[in-house]
């Protein structure tokens, strides 16, 4: 579920961060859905412990513990007040890095940060609550590649609007 640590760079935070690749679902449905034949998700968080954390749980927990929606809800509320309290000193922020590497050569980076994780989440249910209002989407929820998911030619739009706020925004085209 986990790899080791793999570090990479935030031109943002000025310094390399480290991360596991992870199995996440938009992995396997890029592959299924795009038919892409390679296709990996990297995950990391700050302060560094968190991944230490996480990995714990993925190895002493058993799957169906993990799969038991109330049990995980108990473990949300057992580590909430924690969270907060750290956040509360090391702050929420939130960045996501995306390479596209194809085949031909061609590349693509993406970078978004934020101050408030909550914030940044708020911003993006609500810009994707207004495509549906607009008709840009159907009500649900979908992956990006899933034809039901936003329109083509209304994604520029809602990234603008869940971007806001944003300390860094970019799309390297």
């Amino acid at each position: 579920m986990f790899s080791s640590y793999l570090a990479t760079l935030f031109p943002l935070e000025q310094q390399t961060l480290n991360y596991f690749c992870r199995n996440l679902p938009e992995v396997r449905s890029a592959h299924e859905v795009l038919e892409v034949p390679t296709v990996s998700a990297r995950f990391g968080t700050a302060p560094f412990f968190w991944n230490w954390g996480m990995e714990a749980m993925t190895n002493l927990l058993p799957a169906e513990f993990l799969r038991d929606r109330s049990k995980v809800q108990q473990l949300v509320e057992w580590f909430d007040p924690l969270v907060r309290a750290v956040d509360g000193i090391a702050g929420e922020r939130v960045s996501m890095r995306v390479d596209l590497e194809c085949t031909n050569g061609r590349s693509t980076l993406a970078l978004f940060s934020h101050r408030r994780l909550s914030v940044a989440v708020g911003n993006a249910t609500a810009a994707f609550a207004v495509a549906i209002l607009e008709g840009s989407t159907q009500p649900g929820v979908w992956f990006p590649e899933e034809p039901e998911g936003i329109a083509v030619e209304a994604r520029e739009e809602l990234l603008k609007r869940a971007a806001e706020g944003a300390i860094a925004f970019v799309m390297n085209k």
